[in-house]
């Protein structure tokens, strides 16, 4: 049997002992509090943009690649709303037009 520096006896093994603190560990009442998937990932891909703003701030300071990487990032966020949303249209739609129907249609007919 093994004595730690306070006098307390070491009964357990090592093996045994890691065994049982990580199964403590796993209960659920420990992780109750913890970031949920899409909390991480938005965690983590704030945290890479941000390096990436970083490396870009650093860069414009000293030469023009930062002002064409910063005209760039601007331009791949641009390009992806746009692919998102569609092109802007200048015509309002109406709700009237969205429910008009060119031709009746009733219960037993097909579409």
């Amino acid at each position: 049997m093994r004595v730690l520096a306070d006098g307390a006896p070491v009964t357990v093994p090592r093996g045994p002992a890691r065994d049982a603190a990580r199964d403590e560990l796993l209960n659920p009442a420990y992780h109750r509090h913890d970031p949920s998937l899409v909390q991480r990932a938005e965690a983590w891909l704030d945290e890479q943009i941000g390096r990436l703003f970083g490396k870009v701030g650093e860069s414009v300071a000293g030469s023009g690649t930062g002002v064409v990487l910063a005209l760039l990032l601007v331009a791949v966020v641009v390009a992806a709303v746009w692919w998102r949303l569609g092109a802007p249209r200048r015509e309002a739609r109406t709700g009237a037009a969205l429910f008009a129907l060119s031709t009746s249609k009733t219960a037993g007919s097909r579409m």
